[in-house]
């Protein structure tokens, strides 16, 4: 029984096709499996982010670096001409004054913000007088600079006027007046103070030994202090009002009954001291208005941020929940594809097999 050669051939080349395709997949699969291993390794997660911000950070480098220099020429190109001087371009007309500047083009879009910020900077800086170029203080009125000037800018003013009439013109003894003026700004020496230089020592008060030693503790709010202003002003048949007491100018509300002297007296350092010391009580109460402010805002500023970092994070996982169904849907697609491969490849192999199991006909002819 004899097969016809085409026949054969033809069976053998599909079969050739067929293996050839099963071993392309397998080697695809291969280098796919491989190329997912190594992408879903951390190191080259971390590499693949290092370079993205790397980027990013270059790229945002670049164009400030270039937004700026095309301002800074676009400014310089702007000016007519060099060396120009400020009287060449302000003008007064009746008490107005005005800049004068013209440009030899027009401007980009990118240009605009230099060309704002330039023309700010100029009409912040209006001369008022009309005279050569030259530096002017704003700090005095005669334009003229010097320290007390600075230094009375760099010097907080106080939120309340200083009592010095009560200290310097009551009828106490000099030294009295000096050591109150002292103790108004905080400068006797008291613990707190000393450790400020330096020193070490034990931080309480020397007279009832359980708060820390500082000016208002130790002549407004210390216990045997306190018990002494009782004494002195039971005394004298006065009653103790902190809030109203700075608004009596000179405590003449106080000893108006008391009789009047030319020299030192015991009313004369009263009336000189409880002012000043009522003017540190309110301060001292302003600057914890002041920190209670602070904590409040600060604690506002935490909540802010604490609700932002929440956000973040939810919206950190909405966005991670997002990939992982894409992922999910990409597994279940890849999936499908090589089942689907899979059927295609057992129905080719069992084509084939019904091919070769089929009986093989001849058509050799027989001789009569």
């Amino acid at each position: 029984m004899k097969v016809s050669l085409p026949f054969i051939t033809r069976q053998q080349e599909a079969e050739q096709k067929l293996l050839e395709e099963e071993t392309a997949k397998r080697v695809e699969e291969a280098i796919r499996r491989k190329v997912e291993e190594s992408l879903n390794s951390e190191e080259i997660k971390l590499e693949i982010q290092k370079r993205l911000e790397e980027g990013r950070k270059r790229l945002r480098d670049e164009v400030a670096a270039q937004l700026e220099k095309e301002k800074e020429v676009a400014i310089i190109e702007a000016r007519q001409k060099e060396g120009g001087t400020i009287a060449a371009v302000l003008l007064f007309h009746n008490e107005v004054v005005d800049w004068n500047v013209t440009f030899i083009r027009d401007f980009n879009d990118w240009e605009l913000d230099g060309v704002v910020s330039f023309m700010t900077l100029l009409y912040s800086n209006i001369s008022k007088r009309d005279g050569e170029d030259g530096m002017w203080s704003r700090l005095k009125r005669i334009g003229l600079f010097d320290i007390r000037s600075f230094y009375n800018v760099l010097r907080a003013p106080p939120r309340q006027p200083f009592p010095c009439r009560s200290i310097w013109r009551s009828k106490a003894p000099p030294r009295v007046c000096f050591f109150v003026w002292s103790a108004a700004w905080d400068k006797i020496w008291t613990c707190d103070n000393l450790m400020r230089r330096g020193y070490s020592m034990a931080t309480w008060c020397c007279m009832c030994g359980c708060n820390g030693e500082t000016v208002d503790h130790l002549l407004l709010h210390c216990s045997m202090a306190g018990g002494l202003w009782s004494f002195v002003f039971r005394s004298f048949g006065i009653k103790w009002v902190v809030e109203l007491l700075f608004g009596w100018h000179n405590g003449s509300l106080l000893f108006c009954h008391l009789p009047r002297s030319s020299g030192p007296t015991v009313q004369g350092v009263f009336r000189a001291a409880i002012p000043v010391f009522q003017y540190n009580e309110q301060a001292r109460k302003e600057k914890e208005e002041l920190e209670r402010m602070l904590e409040e805002n600060r604690r506002r500023v935490e909540e802010s941020q604490r609700r932002e970092a929440l956000e973040q994070q939810r919206r950190e996982e909405e966005r991670y929940r997002e990939l992982e169904e894409l992922q999910r849907q990409k597994e279940e697609a890849m999936r499908r594809k090589k089942q689907q491969e899979e059927e295609e490849r057992l129905n080719q192999m069992k084509l084939l097999g019904k091919n070769k199991t089929r009986p093989k006909l001849s058509f050799a002819l027989g001789s009569k």
